[in-house]
């Protein structure tokens, strides 16, 4: 099953988890290169009828969450991601989470190193198979319950320990 149709189908919450620094995804790459000059980024029709799912899903009693480990210095793709990405899902009503790697790596079991992974209603697992430069590969299924918990596990524990993006930007106005 596809991520798309998991998204359209949830009953009360889907959850984001990303791991990577930087991800190389067509589209948003060139965008990058285009705020690493400092030119202003215009989202594009995919990404407002994300925000706009978005509105609806929140106004629905729906949420949408995502956490983010970082390093404590924010590389140039990540303020990007932030300032052009996170930013208007937050308007748009989502909870963004950031938490840094290494509060992270504690909260890990150590029999589980997860994939970024996407968790629908707590019962449906997605990891999300990316290269070292951040190309996606491959989407897997997870769908051992045991393994499910260890993911809910997880997502508790890191929305309880990640910082919401709000009190982020207020604490780090010049990132």
């Amino acid at each position: 099953m596809q991520i798309e149709d998991l998204f359209r189908g949830i009953r009360s919450e889907a959850f984001r988890l990303e791991l990577l620094d930087c991800y190389h995804i067509k589209g948003e790459w060139e965008q990058f290169q285009q705020f690493k000059k400092g030119k202003d980024i215009v989202a594009d029709d995919e990404t407002e009828q994300f925000y706009q799912i978005i509105r609806r899903y929140v106004s629905e009693g729906k949420k949408i969450i995502r956490v983010h480990v970082i390093p404590k210095k924010p590389t140039d793709y990540l303020k990007f991601e932030i300032k052009t990405g996170y930013v208007p899902q937050l308007r748009a009503g989502a909870k963004i989470y950031l938490l840094y790697q290494e509060e992270y790596n504690h909260l890990l079991q150590p029999d589980f190193n997860p994939n970024d992974f996407w968790l629908f209603d707590n019962r449906v697992v997605v990891e999300l198979i990316y290269d070292k430069e951040g190309h996606f590969l491959k989407e897997r299924s997870v769908k051992d319950e045991k393994t499910v918990k260890k993911y809910t596990t997880l997502k508790k524990d890191v929305i309880d320990n990640g910082i919401p993006l709000e009190e982020w930007l207020e604490d780090n106005p010049n990132f």
